[in-house]
């Protein structure tokens, strides 16, 4: 992969999991207009296409499996998290391992990149396995407590489904089967919801993945600078494939690393644009901590803003918002009933 093939990839890979991970995709913009296309005209496209290939009952088959993934609690997004994420630390295990200690990266950097990790991972398994809560009989009452109701985005009534007195902030998961109280959204990569009562540990692994992936990528630029020094790949010539000598340039080196440790350069590109989007993130979620929102009240307010007949009531103050101390705060000391 030459230089500006690969920063043709980066680009495209950054902006597509932009447009998947970040962008409401019920807004306006070109940006909501391509995530619509992933998420609801791409599958209504292939949706088309399996019936007339499949047939109808091929192509139910399909969307059952489909479904069953995406919309019914399952282990498949978490086993391809710790594919990925085990997968990763045995790259760098084997290829970046061999070259600490060096000049460049003290022999520490082993065992503290190593505990980072351990550490990243403890917090994905805490925030798949603290229930964000649920709205049932015997705790409605302390949940109704807990958030007044706003009459703006949360009106006194009854969800349809669980037939209980909606809590103001809660909404009913369909995946999950029941209310969720302040509810952020449905991660599949925790396999719950994310909630009034672990939206704390979705912050720790939003931020300790980001921390260990941007490590990584350090580590390994850090590498790669070494074996450049120590090979004095600025001073080689170089033969290209046609048998052309090429004196050494940041481009014929960069090319040569590329070849020369594929793993390692694509684990460490993976962690650097992992990194860069998993920090994006949490700073998105901590300023909807700064405000006292979440993410289903910002869908809620967005699908306000464009209904001409709602948006003036976009301008009365937001009353769940206490102040950022006072609302981190709140995150932190939240336990389900």
């Amino acid at each position: 992969m030459g230089f500006w093939l690969f920063s043709i990839y980066m680009v495209i890979s950054v902006s597509f999991l932009f447009v998947l991970l970040c962008v409401n995709p019920h807004g306006t913009g070109p940006l909501s207009y391509l995530s619509r296309f992933f998420y609801v005209k791409l599958p209504a496209f292939f949706d088309r296409i399996s019936l007339k290939i499949l047939g109808p009952m091929g192509k139910s088959k399909i969307s059952y499996y489909a479904l069953y993934i995406f919309n019914r609690p399952n282990p498949f997004f978490q086993l391809t998290y710790l594919s990925l994420s085990l997968g990763g630390y045995y790259i760098f295990y084997a290829q970046a391992f061999p070259f600490i200690p060096n000049p460049l990266v003290p022999a520490i950097h082993m065992y503290l990149g190593s505990i980072m990790y351990l550490l990243a991972l403890c917090t994905f398994f805490a925030a798949c396995w603290k229930s964000p809560g649920k709205v049932t009989q015997n705790n409605y009452k302390k949940y109704l407590s807990l958030f007044p109701y706003d009459n703006i985005l949360f009106k006194e009534n009854s969800c349809t489904t669980c037939k209980l007195q909606k809590p103001a902030r809660s909404k009913h998961c369909s995946v999950c089967e029941g209310c969720v109280p302040k509810m952020d959204h449905h991660c599949v990569w925790i396999n719950q919801c994310v909630g009034y009562g672990n939206y704390k540990f979705f912050l720790a692994f939003l931020l300790s993945h980001s921390v260990i992936c941007l490590y990584a990528s350090m580590i390994g630029f850090m590498i790669f600078a070494y074996i450049t020094l120590s090979e004095r790949l600025f001073t080689t010539v170089f033969t290209d494939r046609e048998g052309n000598r090429v004196s050494g340039s940041w481009i014929v080196v960069f090319q040569y690393l590329i070849q020369e440790h594929q793993k390692l350069f694509f684990a460490e590109s993976l962690c650097l644009v992992v990194g860069i989007l998993l920090g994006g993130f949490f700073l998105y979620h901590l300023l909807l901590v700064k405000n006292n929102t979440t993410s289903n009240e910002r869908m809620k307010r967005l699908d306000l803003q464009i209904d001409d007949k709602k948006a003036h009531l976009l301008n009365q103050p937001n009353i769940y918002n206490r102040g950022f101390l006072k609302n981190l705060e709140e995150v932190i000391d939240a336990e389900p009933f």
